[in-house]
């Protein structure tokens, strides 16, 4: 009587499992796809572009102009400052590759490269235009806690433009998601 009792228990428990993860395949075939890999990662970030001339053009940097970013804001890792430089492309939409680092407030560091496409394309914007540039930024490297980073941030950067490349600083706004391993 023992033996068929836990034998019954035991062919119960198997079909509830079984049925159990049915619905759970089901309900994945049909729910929103799986988010990536790693914790999420979100932020929101503002700041100024500024313009560097260099003393003259090289291969890298051929317009002779870099373009620097600085900015604060909160995100999902705490208070992070933000650095990114990349050479500045006048008339193309897309910054090739720049460098691009966010330093906690413990001083650690994640840093990678980030691309970005703005719209519309500068100098053909008109004054006090919202030049929009979505991007991705890839977690490469990190110090301290981040020593071991990787992941993707999405980015929208938001910049007013204030009509002229003159070299001045323009405000500048940041909107990122992701997810972040570390």
């Amino acid at each position: 009587m023992f033996i068929l009792r836990r034998l019954s228990i035991t062919l119960l428990t198997l079909a509830l499992l079984g049925a159990a993860s049915g619905m759970v395949a089901s309900a994945q075939d049909e729910g929103p796809p799986m988010p990536p890999p790693g914790d999420p990662f979100a932020g929101m970030l503002s700041g100024t572009v500024s313009f560097e001339p260099l003393e003259a053009p090289t291969e890298e940097c051929p317009f002779g102009v870099r373009t620097i970013t600085d900015a604060v804001g909160s995100t999902t890792i705490g208070e992070v400052s933000l650095h990114s430089e990349h050479c500045t492309t006048p008339g193309m939409p897309t910054a090739p590759s720049g460098l691009m680092t966010l330093t906690t407030g413990t001083g650690d560091r994640i840093s990678g490269p980030y691309f970005v496409d703005c719209d519309p394309i500068l100098p053909t914007a008109p004054a006090g235009e919202i030049v929009t540039c979505p991007g991705r930024f890839m977690f490469a490297s990190g110090t301290g806690a981040f020593g071991e980073v990787s992941g993707t941030a999405y980015l929208t950067a938001n910049v007013w433009f204030p009509g002229s490349l003159e070299f001045q600083q323009w405000p500048w706004i940041q909107v990122m998601h992701g997810s972040i391993d570390y």
